[in-house]
């Protein structure tokens, strides 16, 4: 009879303990398990019997899930860990976890848990019969070296055939060279056939942006946009919905070049198909962040792209004076200045392509009769000079906050002119409303 898997399963909640045998029992776990509920109580465990995974809450009551990796090297760690905890999770598999689950009030994670082991005790032993392959494999070199080391002694001692052999080597070289020579013509050519599709890419994105300077209404939007490469993964757009609507958003790819660039193409695709949706009265999506963010989210996943994105969109009532937004991973957060107050606002939500089960919300905000919104991605991060994201995200509050802010002023205080290369995409979105005549950037 096959042996079953030994699970551990730590949590210092006992209805979350509960709520683990219970789901074990209805979904018939393949595996047995035991349970405690402490660092301590898992300590004991741990030295008196052996387990194929462990699976534990990060915070635990006489500790954390980082106080048990000292005994489990040789163990698959599965962490656990709270919605929004995903730095927490991040640094978990950094520090040597096999995988991490986010929980949920419905316990819904606890369900995918025999995948997730399965997973984590196939990686492990997959990673054994790695180490005793690269075994082998260093026993087979040192054969082989010893072999080469014979053949070389003897191939000293028979100078005229290696003499012969050298002179065909010779004529071969000069052949392989002429042939190389040939190649690399052919291989000049088709990278300049790439520099030209290249180009034609970046043609092709950069007419799918929005006007530099657009009014909308009684509002002016402006933005700002520099690619790292030919092809950007960042994208961003501001549109008239109807005549009392209209929508705007960033969009951050994963990635440079041109894969995220088609992604980038792909939601600007999907934005239109929605927008031309609403106009034939077919559906109002595009009037709902929390609708279109789900939505958007299930289409990329659907694709297997294989890339995230971070998403901030937004929709105004000019009527109502009133802005919905939805956000979907989008950092730095939005700068608000409004009310003689500026400030970050702290929209988070998962980026979208990564989980099936994200869910996302809107926030109405009323907005006065003076205003102005300035989103950034994240590649501005990666050239201001300060070490701490707290001095960063504080710098770019202090930036905003002068009078007046103009995409230029913002380039300018940034010294984003002065950069001869970008580690990353920098895209800037500014959008305002004075009473008085304004100005556009």
């Amino acid at each position: 009879m096959e042996r079953k898997n030994r699970i551990l399963f730590v949590d210092d909640d006992i209805v979350e303990r509960m709520n683990f045998e219970r789901v074990a029992r209805d979904e018939a776990f393949p595996f047995e398990f035991v349970l405690a509920s402490s660092v301590k109580e898992a300590d004991k465990l741990l030295e008196l019997q052996q387990f194929d995974a462990i699976i534990t809450d990060y915070q635990l009551g006489d500790g954390t899930a980082f106080d048990l990796f000292n005994y489990v090297q040789q163990t698959p760690f599965i962490v656990v860990t709270g919605t929004g905890n995903q730095e927490i999770a991040v640094n978990a598999m950094k520090q040597g976890a096999y995988d991490y689950l986010i929980k949920d009030s419905e316990s819904n994670h606890l369900k995918t848990l025999t995948m997730t082991v399965e997973n984590a005790i196939n990686r492990k032993l997959a990673e054994e019969e790695l180490l005793r392959y690269r075994e082998h494999l260093e026993e087979l070199v040192q054969s082989r070296t010893m072999a080469l080391l014979k053949e070389i002694d003897e191939r000293k001692r028979a100078e005229n055939a290696l003499r012969e052999l050298n002179e065909q080597l010779e004529y071969k070289v000069s052949e392989r060279t002429e042939n190389l020579r040939s190649i690399n013509q052919r291989l000049s050519k088709s990278l300049q056939i790439l520099r030209e599709d290249e180009e034609a890419g970046k043609v092709i994105q950069s007419s799918l942006l929005p006007e530099q300077s657009l009014k909308i209404h009684d509002f002016y939007c402006t933005h700002f946009f520099q690619p790292s490469m030919y092809l950007s993964g960042d994208f961003v757009d501001y549109f008239e919905i109807d005549s009392r609507h209209f929508g705007f958003y960033m969009a951050d790819v994963a990635g440079h070049g041109a894969s995220s660039a088609f992604i980038t193409v792909l939601i600007k695709m999907y934005m239109l198909t929605m927008q031309d949706k609403f106009e034939k009265q077919q559906e109002a999506t595009i009037l709902h962040p929390d609708w279109l963010l789900p939505d958007l989210n299930q289409m990329l996943l659907k694709r297997k792209l294989g890339r995230h994105v971070t998403f901030f969109y937004g929709v105004i009532d000019t009527v109502e004076n009133k802005l919905a937004y939805a956000n979907a991973g989008q950092f730095p957060y939005p700068i608000f200045r409004m009310n003689n107050r500026t400030d970050a606002v702290q929209a988070k939500g998962n980026p979208l392509g990564l989980f099936d089960f994200a869910t996302y919300s809107s926030t109405i905000v009323e907005l006065p009769k003076e205003f102005e919104i300035v989103l950034f991605s994240d590649g501005i991060l990666e050239i201001l000079p300060h070490k701490m994201m707290a001095e960063k995200l504080s710098h770019l509050i202090s930036l905003v906050k002068r009078t007046p802010v103009e995409i230029r002023s913002l380039i300018q205080g940034l010294q984003l002119h002065k950069q001869p290369s970008l580690p990353d995409d920098i895209t800037i979105l500014h959008l305002k409303r004075h009473q008085s005549t304004v100005r556009s950037d």
